[in-house]
């Protein structure tokens, strides 16, 4: 099927898409669950006493990466008028546009909170994804936690 935009032109549009992420991204911090490390074992044994003797040493290290992100808060922030309808509202806080490497951080393990401006949220629910001719951003709600 022939496409009403050329190729020359579906570039430049996608490359303004990427302009107007580049232009109004900001930097978030998402923290993923902390990597227990042994940090040091104890080689003495006291045998006889029904305890084990050789106590392990734990050290938990802290993963978090910034990543680059494009925020919106809600704009009715605590209001709730959908009550008598039928509409259908996605529930958060805020949410966050994040490009492919944005969202396999997010998606890889699990993110115990991410922080803007801040504040602390947790991820509400699955990504959005938002197409635009051949450029894909991810949409991700978030629950203010703190």
């Amino acid at each position: 099927m022939a496409s009403l935009i050329s190729a020359t032109e579906k570039e430049s549009l996608t490359g303004i898409f990427g302009d107007i992420f580049d232009t109004f991204k900001r930097t978030i911090v998402v923290h993923k669950e902390p990597v227990r490390k042994v940090q040091q074992i104890n080689l003495t044994n006291i045998f006889g006493y029904g305890e084990p003797s050789n106590q392990t040493n734990f050290e938990y290290v802290e993963q978090y990466q910034e990543i680059d992100a494009v925020v919106r808060y809600k704009s009715n922030h605590g209001f709730q008028d959908i009550e008598d309808s039928n509409m259908q509202y996605i529930d958060g806080d805020a949410s966050i546009k994040v490009n492919q490497t944005g969202k396999d951080y997010i998606k890889s393990g699990k993110t115990e909170k991410i922080i803007v401006d801040g504040k602390t949220f947790n991820v509400n629910g699955e990504e959005i994804v938002q197409r635009f001719l051949d450029s894909e951003y991810y949409i991700f709600n978030l629950k203010l936690t703190s």
